[in-house]
């Protein structure tokens, strides 16, 4: 099962993933962390700070090629 990295980035944040963590697929990968970034900040876009929203999470592969991007503002709108 591939191993992807969860590295955060954004606001002056660069903290990278300290381990890995296996999914299916990169479709899996996307979706979980998205629903993650909901269930933390269980608010509505309205009610979120604007700072917050620059936030992102890179997802690398095992040899830390960036594969996608997801943004805290999309999966907040989501």
């Amino acid at each position: 099962m591939p191993m992807y990295y969860f590295n955060l980035r954004g606001n002056g944040e660069a903290r990278d993933a300290e381990a890995p963590v296996d999914f299916a697929n990169l479709d899996l990968a996307k979706s979980t962390v998205e629903k993650s970034i909901r269930v933390a900040f269980d608010v509505t876009p309205e009610e979120y700070q604007i700072c917050a929203l620059r936030l992102f999470f890179e997802i690398c592969d095992e040899e830390g090629d960036v594969l996608d991007v997801v943004t805290f503002r999309e999966a907040i709108v989501h």
